[in-house]
């Protein structure tokens, strides 16, 4: 078993009862003090998918998987309150970055709003200008 992963099934072994619960009252506050002030006033909450550029495959390959923890966490550290809330998200293709590198954006709803969510990632997809396909080889 790869050691980035035993590392963090240990790290859930080691987590206490209580301190679950207690994670879990406080998603349900969080869920409901995004609903009243942010979902109350918009459909959707439009975010990037990454904080950043992706790093290079040599700079994540490393022994020290630390530094490449935490540099993969820094890229998708946008990605999981939404997760972590139980809300429904979806992303969506956006553009090519200036170094060829694909970009998108997520949209994050209420929960049980899935239609509307696929519906405006649909129309968002749709009003992007066409993309090259990808080389193949």
């Amino acid at each position: 078993m790869p050691r980035g992963v035993r590392g963090r099934l240990l790290a859930g072994v080691r987590f206490p009862a209580h301190d679950y619960v207690t994670a879990l009252r406080a998603r349900v506050a969080l869920r409901a003090r995004l609903k009243a002030e942010v979902l109350a006033r918009a459909d959707v909450i439009f975010a990037p998918v990454k904080s950043r550029l992706p790093p290079r495959i040599a700079d994540v390959e490393a022994e020290d998987v630390g530094p490449a923890a935490a540099m993969v966490a820094g890229v998708v550290r946008t990605t999981p309150p939404a997760n972590a809330l139980g809300l429904p998200a979806l992303s969506v293709p956006a553009r090519i970055s200036s170094v060829g590198v694909p970009l998108a954006v997520q949209l994050i709803a209420r929960l049980w709003s899935e239609q509307v969510l696929l519906a405006l990632g649909h129309a968002f997809e749709m009003s992007q200008p066409p993309r090259e396909a990808a080389e193949q080889g």
